[in-house]
């Protein structure tokens, strides 16, 4: 079921909801540096993203 949160969203509007997430950590070959992702608000995290219905905590770090 593609674009999952968008259907649940169009539902409830921004009532508060508890969602699955998944996110990864990327290191580089020193374990000196880490990846972040710049967030849409412009702050910052960890690669990852809110898990589609039915998709595993893992296919959805690899998305």
């Amino acid at each position: 079921m593609a674009d999952y949160i968008k259907d649940v969203r169009a539902k409830t509007g921004h009532m508060p909801l508890i969602l699955n997430a998944a996110g990864g950590l990327v290191l580089s070959p020193d374990h000196r540096k880490i990846l972040l992702q710049e967030r849409a608000d412009g702050g910052w995290c960890v690669p990852g993203g809110y898990l589609e219905y039915g998709e595993s905590y893992a296919e959805a770090v690899v998305r």
